[in-house]
């Protein structure tokens, strides 16, 4: 038996980013015995600069903001890793500025493990893989044929568990 926590889409820096619920999604997996939390992306919320509006949704303007609240208060529980990915609000960071957060995260916070931006395979065990996607097309009401896309166009990210972000549907 293989038990993992799967958190996506927190997008820490919005003004609609659930800090209580991803709180108690922590609590959960320490009280569960879980050692291994898998974040699918957009774990902060950028900043487009081509969208005007989006600065009055951001509780968190720029990168050192936003970088500074994770690592200060995303959740951290003591014999928890949490391996995560980046997607295309993280990557905002990226354009605005040239600074990776990911990668940036992951040099302060030990216990966040940076894999790479939109995609990481990841050996669960010898014989059992899992791939973490965030793809970065825009989200529909028929989610159903969206995966099954990321599936048939994406043959060399296919894996026998396949964890897909972005689209804030389960």
């Amino acid at each position: 038996t293989i038990r993992i926590g799967i958190v996506s889409d927190t997008h820490i820096g919005s003004k609609f980013h659930a800090d209580k619920a991803l709180s108690v999604a922590y609590d959960y997996f320490h009280k569960e015995g879980i050692t291994e939390v898998f974040h699918v992306g957009d774990i902060s919320e950028g900043h487009y600069t081509n969208r005007p509006t989006s600065i009055s949704e951001l509780s968190h303007i720029g990168f050192q903001a936003q970088l500074k609240e994770i690592v200060d208060n995303y959740p951290r529980r003591k014999g928890l890793t949490t391996y995560f990915i980046t997607g295309n609000h993280d990557v905002t960071h990226m354009r605005n500025g040239f600074a990776n957060i990911g990668e940036t995260i992951s040099m302060v916070r030990e216990d966040l493990v940076y894999l790479g931006h939109n995609f990481a395979r990841v050996d669960l065990t010898e014989n059992l893989t899992m791939s973490l996607i965030h793809p970065t097309d825009g989200s529909s009401t028929t989610i159903g044929q969206r995966l099954q896309q990321v599936i048939e166009k994406n043959a060399y990210r296919r894996a026998d568990i396949m964890l897909v972000g972005h689209y804030h549907k389960y």
